[in-house]
């Protein structure tokens, strides 16, 4: 019986294959196989067409985005610029997300500001891992936290549930601080979300976009870029980090999806119009500490070869 076949190369399975003489039985993890470096022995496994039938079935069934439709009753809000759902048995936030690295990222910055509730994000190809997610501090220029967890089914719990990630993993609601969980979601809140939504989509009977939270206003902007310009490239993701600073860069990213090449555009002049025309900048800082974190934002998506620069604070 060989264990762990599917992190051995080829010489080291058929080392243990030749000792054999009778039977040889190769266990394999399927999350780890069909990789493009898989090797003979696994390519001779998967030539086998029920074999490939169990693995396309288990990669369905360990998909996040499936086990929380299917077990914990994941149900999208009325909304449609994200994946966004409440977990009412644990009173925490579920959204998924197309690309953890994205500018769909910025609805986990304003829950995290506006909310106490906990959240859990995944992205829709991941397998079993998921993440929470939360700021550092109470103010919106505070820095943003990710915890991987995984889901795993608890016997004491009957159900699938959150595990920590590490040499002890255990079930966050049996071993772990889970003090902030349970909350009840109030229809107001919800009421409010799909009227930001209404938005962001440029809909009739929306609030005044200069309501918009600072984070749903940057990615509305960015939302906005890419409906009409087309998808954009790898390095416009937004890494996390202070969540002020990622509004900043997606609404900078957003100028340069929108705007044809030599389009002049003037770090200042920037600033100064988004801090004039939303509300929640301007109630969490002043414009010059605005304006530096624009030209930081800029300093950026310069250094990733986004843009060039003419001279200082023009791009």
């Amino acid at each position: 019986i060989i264990l762990d076949a599917d992190s051995m190369v080829d010489a080291e399975l058929f080392c243990a294959y030749s000792r054999a003489t009778t039977l040889v039985i190769a266990i394999y993890n399927p999350r780890a196989m069909g990789g493009k470096s898989a090797g003979k022995f696994q390519e001779q496994v998967l030539a086998i067409e029920e074999n490939r039938d169990k693995l396309n079935e288990y990669h369905l069934t360990s998909l996040v985005c499936n086990i929380m439709r299917t077990h914990l009753g994941f149900k999208q809000f009325d909304i449609e610029s994200i994946n966004l759902s409440w977990h009412k048995a644990w009173g925490v936030w579920l959204v998924e997300l197309n690309d953890l690295n994205g500018y769909e990222s910025l609805w986990l910055d304003y829950l995290a500001s506006n909310f106490k509730s906990p959240i859990f994000y995944w992205d829709k190809k991941s397998q079993f891992v998921f993440y929470s997610y939360n700021l550092n501090g109470n103010f919106p220029g505070d820095s943003s936290e990710t915890t991987p967890l995984k889901l795993e089914h608890c016997d004491n719990c009957d159900t699938f549930v959150p595990y920590t990630i590490g040499l002890k993993s255990e079930c966050i609601f049996c071993h772990g601080d889970t003090n902030t969980f349970y909350e009840k979601l109030n229809p107001d809140t919800i009421e409010g979300i799909i009227k930001y939504d209404t938005t962001i989509l440029m809909k009739n009977n929306s609030i005044p976009i200069n309501q918009l939270p600072i984070s749903l206003a940057a990615f509305g902007a960015r939302r906005y870029a890419e409906k009409k310009r087309g998808v954009a490239k790898d390095s416009l993701e937004l890494p996390h980090g202070r969540i002020l600073y990622r509004a900043a860069l997606a609404f900078v990213q957003s100028r340069i999806i929108y705007h044809p090449k030599g389009t002049e555009i003037i770090t200042v002049e920037l600033a100064t119009e988004l801090f004039n025309k939303y509300n929640d900048i301007q109630l969490s800082l002043s414009l010059s500490q605005w304006k530096s974190i624009v030209s930081s934002a800029f300093s950026t998506c310069f250094q990733k070869g986004l843009l060039t620069k003419k001279s200082k604070g023009i791009y």
